[in-house]
């Protein structure tokens, strides 16, 4: 099981470190394979999407979602 990226977050928070999130490169040097560039989309939406969470205003579509997330999370 893992955690989510806001409890990275707030994890990083609460230790008083800077959350790094690695994302996906479509490189896998394990088997040395790459994506395919028309799959390469794809990612770079999410890539953009973690950002937006992380960094967008309240009147963006993930910044949005994040300051309701977190006031959700706090009435718990």
């Amino acid at each position: 099981m893992g955690i989510g990226i806001y409890e990275l977050f707030q994890f990083c928070e609460d230790i008083g470190a800077e959350p790094f999130p690695v994302i996906s490169a479509g490189y896998d040097p394990h088997f040395l394979r790459t994506a395919d560039l028309a799959q390469m989309q794809e990612w770079i939406d999410e890539a953009l999407d973690l950002i937006e969470f992380a960094n967008g205003g309240e009147e963006t579509k993930w910044g949005g979602f994040a300051v309701k997330w977190v006031a959700r999370k706090a009435s718990i």
